[in-house]
């Protein structure tokens, strides 16, 4: 790589990715010892490292959902955020549990329902349904929103669908 003010090579440098077991042990550490601010740099940090390959990815989505298990709502709040930002459909299952939860805070249900809606899969459509008579009103607005962007997200491969028919129709037709 060049450096586009000097057009020289760039210096070789290393970049030392943080331990994964050790950041697993922090998110993890219900002890007390580590600090909730502590753990929520953490998770944000696996959040990075989930980006970065798949098998990464699978591992930070298996740490953070036994983070779910966690006591602090706030926390848990952040964890189903974050699965919602990884876009994994493999966190699905996860997140329907924490939603299936009533004994579960509802601000954390709210958040699954929420992830589950930036997932953005079909597959999850009759769980949010299921959910949107909860007794809670933020869980059923949040359902009715994750379905309204599920169903938002799916009109494009409808559109191309209808597209392509219509394409084949016409060529026939000719």
């Amino acid at each position: 790589m060049f450096c586009q003010l000097t057009q020289r090579p760039l210096p070789q440098t290393t970049i030392m990715l943080p331990d994964i077991d050790a950041l697993e042990a922090s998110l993890l550490n219900t002890s007390g010892t580590v600090k909730l601010d502590v753990r929520f740099r953490t998770l944000f940090t696996l959040k990075g490292i989930a980006a970065l390959s798949e098998e990464k990815r699978l591992r930070v989505i298996d740490i953070i959902s036994r983070a779910l298990n966690d006591d602090s709502a706030l926390l848990k709040h952040e964890l189903a955020y974050v699965l919602g930002q990884i876009k994994d459909t493999r966190a699905l299952p996860r997140l329907e549990q924490v939603l299936s939860d009533e004994k579960e805070h509802a601000m954390v249900r709210h958040e699954a329902a929420e992830a589950m809606g930036a997932i953005s899969s079909p597959s999850v459509l009759p769980v949010l349904q299921k959910y949107l008579h909860d007794d809670d009103a933020s869980i059923r607005e949040t359902c009715h929103l994750a379905i309204h962007k599920i169903e938002l997200d799916m009109m494009p491969c409808l559109y191309m669908s209808l597209w392509q028919k219509y394409r084949i129709l016409n060529a026939e037709e000719r």
